[in-house]
């Protein structure tokens, strides 16, 4: 696990709660990373594959939250533990997957 600029090396047992997790009554229980701006806050790799989360701006102007690979891979969305729905290729492509036919239907309002 990675905490901003922080890396936790942890063999196989759960990571330590950070003393300001507990100090957050109006959040729910669960995950959260906080970073200062310009820091990556989670990251998940095999290696060779990073996906990561990050807080700030970034060379376009955009500012924000961003969610993405680290490393030069497409980055899929996928529900049910199924295959893709969306990916977003390297070069800013995006491409929604329909694997099942459907028609839409008008109605009056």
């Amino acid at each position: 696990m990675v905490l901003g600029a922080v890396s936790t090396a942890v063999n196989g047992a759960p990571p330590p709660i950070p003393m300001w997790a507990s100090a957050r009554p109006h959040r729910k229980p669960g995950f959260n990373v906080k970073t200062a701006t310009g820091f990556y806050g989670f990251t998940h790799t095999d290696g060779a594959i990073t996906v990561g989360s990050y807080v700030g701006g970034g060379s376009s102007g955009a500012f924000g939250g961003w969610l993405g690979t680290q490393s030069n891979h497409k980055l899929f969305f996928f529900t049910g533990n199924g295959q893709p729905t969306m990916t977003v290729d390297t070069t800013g492509n995006v491409a929604w997957h329909i694997y099942a036919s459907f028609k839409i239907k008008r109605s009056a309002v």
